[in-house]
């Protein structure tokens, strides 16, 4: 592409380096170039207002070369902090990296970007939430700020010239491996999965027992830096919300069969479903529910709670 603002060339069908446009070839044969990338010479400017005259003012391309989808553009750029607006430059893609801890990223000025789509993605596995704000009072989708929360996870925006609009989320689901914590902490081994399925996080928790357990009221924690959005929940009393199912085995006795329930926003907590003679009843686990826990033994429980920061 010339320095200038103007297409001058006239050779479309040649594929060779240098290639430009005249607009009398670009009428004669816009059908074989329709849906093609075009080469163009990333030193050269675009007119103030973004476009390139093609051998006349009265034929443009708009939006090419520093706003929109067929920008020329590097393919993406590494940040773990920002303060601001940050810069995007001709990047289409950021990876944000919060090892070092949570951050925010205020994206440009949407009337400056008008067309223009860019895409962040989290690329750590951390739960440090990515926070992406809009400019001053812009919007996305309605909302002043949207996240970043789990590894892989990338957002794709386009600017509609007052705010942003979100064309795409992507949510990585693949399960990954966490040691669980609980107020049970004597004779016990703890293993866990996890995986999130948009809003909500889907966890596993196996604990084999290795003796006598003592504590009564086993809680199970939730992932450190992880919390469960109550907003989602009908009622948020203790021990009210059933989140999951669990299985509790006395090897070679008996299997008992309870429920998961919310206890806090960090917290969840199984039960035993047992009976008597006079009705059924659920019970806080504890050394003697609902069996004498012994060496062997091992319970298993599986539960389903939203989380504060993930979007679905």
């Amino acid at each position: 592409m010339p320095s200038s603002n103007t297409i001058t060339s006239t050779d479309i069908l040649t594929a060779s380096a240098g290639l430009t446009i005249s607009s009398a070839a670009w009428n004669t044969h816009a059908g074989i170039w329709r849906g093609h990338l075009l080469p163009v010479d990333a030193s050269a400017s675009a007119a103030a207002d973004n476009t390139y005259d093609l051998g006349s003012s009265s034929y443009r391309w708009r939006n090419l070369y520093t706003a929109g989808d067929l920008s020329v553009a590097t393919v993406s750029q590494t940040i773990s902090s920002t303060t601001g607006a940050f810069s995007f430059g001709s990047q289409h893609m950021v990876l944000c990296n919060a090892n070092g801890g949570a951050f925010s990223v205020t994206l440009p000025a949407a009337a400056n970007v008008t067309g223009r789509t860019i895409a962040l993605k989290k690329t750590d596995s951390t739960f440090n939430l990515i926070t992406v704000d809009g400019n001053g009072s812009e919007t996305i989708d309605s909302t002043t700020t949207t996240y970043l929360s789990t590894e892989n996870e990338c957002l794709y925006l386009i600017s509609d010239g007052t705010n942003w609009q979100k064309k795409h989320r992507y949510i990585d689901g693949k399960v990954s491996t966490w040691t669980p914590t609980g107020t049970w902490s004597t004779n016990v081994a703890f293993s866990g999965k996890m995986w999130r399925e948009g809003k909500f996080g889907n966890f596993e928790v196996n604990i084999n027992v290795t003796g006598g357990v003592t504590t009564a009221g086993l809680a199970i924690n939730m992932p450190t830096g992880l919390n469960i959005d109550t907003t989602y929940l009908y009622q948020t009393t203790s021990g009210q919300v059933c989140v999951g199912l669990g299985s509790y085995i006395d090897v070679g006795s008996a299997s008992y069969q309870g429920v998961v329930v919310y206890g806090s926003t960090s917290t969840v907590n199984p039960v035993a479903l047992l009976a008597n003679a006079t009705y059924a009843y659920s019970a806080g686990l504890s050394g003697s529910v609902p069996h004498t826990w012994a060496n062997t033994d091992f319970l298993r429980v599986t539960y389903k709670v939203p989380i504060i920061g993930w979007e679905s």
